[in-house]
C-alpha cells in the first residue's frame, strides 16, 4: 500500500514520522508549515483542505492524526463509494486511539487500524458490524480472494445474513478453470462450498454467494457474485532484454504481492515493444495474452492517477512512465497494488480491477 499520513501538530508531526519508519518508503508525512522538521518524505503544507484534495486518489490509504471531525469535513467532498474510496484512518495526537474512518472492508482501513494500533500500543476503534461481531465479511472474502463483487448493493444483504447468523451458501460454478482451487481456499478459511453449475444457483432461494467467470447471469437480491479480477502486469524494459531477466522482474513482482504467478491474466506493455522478442516469449512461454499501448493511452493513466515519471524514459519512448501506466491500461478501473519496482533492465507494476 501506498500511505499518505497529516498533521496539524509538533506532537502529531512526530507521531507520523515514527509511523513513517516502520511503514517504510511508501509512506510520505505532510505537516502543517512551521509544526515539524521536513525530512525525506516529508511535505509542508499551508491549506490542508488543498493538499487533501490533491492526495485523495494518489494513495491507497490517508493516515490522518487530529480530529476526526476536521477529518470529516476535509474528505467530505471527495467520497465516491466504497469500492473506490482509499482508506481512511485516523488517530488523536497522543496515540491513544486508532480509529477505522472510511473503506474499512475493501480498502483495508480496519486491517491498518489494527497495524497502527499494535505499531504504537494503542486502542483499535473499528465499528463494522462483522467485524465487531467477531465474522469475516463478504467484501473482505472478496478482497482477500482477489475479486469482484457484483452487484455491491448486495454486499449488505449478504453480510447482515453473516452478522444475523443466517445460511448463506457458497457456490463455484463447475465451469471455471480453478474451481477446486477456490474450493481449497475457502476451505482453509472454513467456508464451506459446492462446486455447481449456474442453474443450481439460480434455482436456490438461499441467501448465496457465487464464485464464477461468467458475466452474463440473472441475479435476484439474495444471490452476490464473485468474478476474478484483471491482474494485470506492467513491464517496462530495456530493447534487447532477455526473456530470463524479464521473467525474473515478473515473478519477483509476484513474490512481492503474494500472488501466484499463474493469477496474472494479462501482460501490458508499451506499442514500442510490440516487436521485444524476450516480452514476447515470457507471455507465450506463461500462456499470458499480451497488450500494447499507445502513447497517448498510457499518458491519460499518467494524468489521471498521477503517477511519477522519469525523464530518461520519456526521451526513449514519448512518456515518462510506462509499467505503471500499461498495467493500469489493462483493467477498465484498475488500482496499483505494486507500485514501479525496478531491476536492472526491467520495471514491473502491478494493477488489478477495483
Amino acid at each position: 500500500m501506498k500511505y499518505a499520513i497529516f498533521t496539524v501538530t509538533k506532537n502529531g508531526a512526530a507521531i507520523a514520522q515514527r509511523l513513517q519508519q516502520v511503514l517504510g518508503s511508501k509512506c510520505d508525512v505532510y505537516i502543517k508549515e512551521g509544526r515539524g522538521r521536513v525530512l525525506k518524505g516529508t511535505y509542508a503544507y499551508n491549506s490542508l483542505a488543498e493538499y487533501v484534495g490533491e492526495t485523495f486518489y494518489r494513495y491507497d490509504a490517508l493516515v490522518f492524526i487530529m480530529a476526526t471531525g476536521i477529518v470529516v469535513r476535509m474528505i467530505a467532498p471527495y467520497i465516491v463509494h466504497k469500492t473506490q474510496d482509499p482508506a481512511v484512518v485516523v488517530l488523536d495526537e497522543q496515540a491513544k486511539h486508532v480509529i477505522s474512518l472510511l473503506s474499512g472492508h475493501i480498502g483495508g482501513a480496519n486491517a491498518l487500524t489494527l497495524q497502527l494500533a499494535e505499531i504504537l500500543g494503542a486502542d483499535p476503534v473499528i465499528t463494522t458490524a462483522t467485524d465487531v461481531n467477531g465474522k469475516t465479511a463478504v467484501d473482505v472474502l472478496a478482497k482477500e480472494l482477489t475479486m469482484r463483487i457484483i452487484p455491491v448493493e448486495h454486499i449488505k444483504n449478504i453480510n447482515a445474513g453473516i452478522v444475523q447468523g443466517d445460511a448463506i451458501a457458497f457456490y463455484i460454478d463447475k465451469d471455471m478453470r480453478q474451481a477446486k482451487l477456490y474450493l481449497q481456499q475457502l476451505q482453509v478459511k472454513k467456508i464451506c462450498a459446492h462446486i455447481v453449475s449456474a442453474e443450481q444457483v439460480q434455482a436456490s432461494d438461499m441467501l448465496r454467494v457465487f464464485i464464477t467467470e461468467k458475466s452474463i447471469i440473472s441475479i435476484d437480491d439474495k444471490l452476490l457474485v464473485l468474478q476474478p479480477r484483471r491482474l494485470a502486469i506492467g513491464i517496462g524494459c530495456r530493447r534487447n532484454t532477455t526473456q530470463e531477466e524479464i521473467e525474473q522482474a515478473f515473478m519477483l513482482a509476484c513474490k512481492n504481492i503474494g500472488r501466484n504467478p499463474a493469477g496474472i491474466t494479462v501482460v501490458a506493455s508499451t506499442i514500442v515493444k510490440k516487436d521485444e522478442a524476450g516480452l514476447l516469449a515470457l507471455a507465450e512461454k506463461l500462456n499470458i495474452p499480451i497488450l500494447f499501448f499507445t502513447n497517448e493511452e498510457l499518458q491519460n493513466k499518467i494524468d489521471t492517477y498521477h503517477l511519477t515519471t522519469s525523464e530518461f524514459v520519456q526521451s526513449k519512448i514519448g512518456v515518462g512512465n510506462v509499467c505503471e501506466a500499461a498495467a493500469l491500461c489493462a483493467c477498465q478501473s484498475g488500482k496499483l497494488i505494486l507500485h514501479k519496482t525496478k531491476l536492472t533492465k526491467v520495471t514491473v507494476a502491478i494493477a488489478w480491477e477495483k
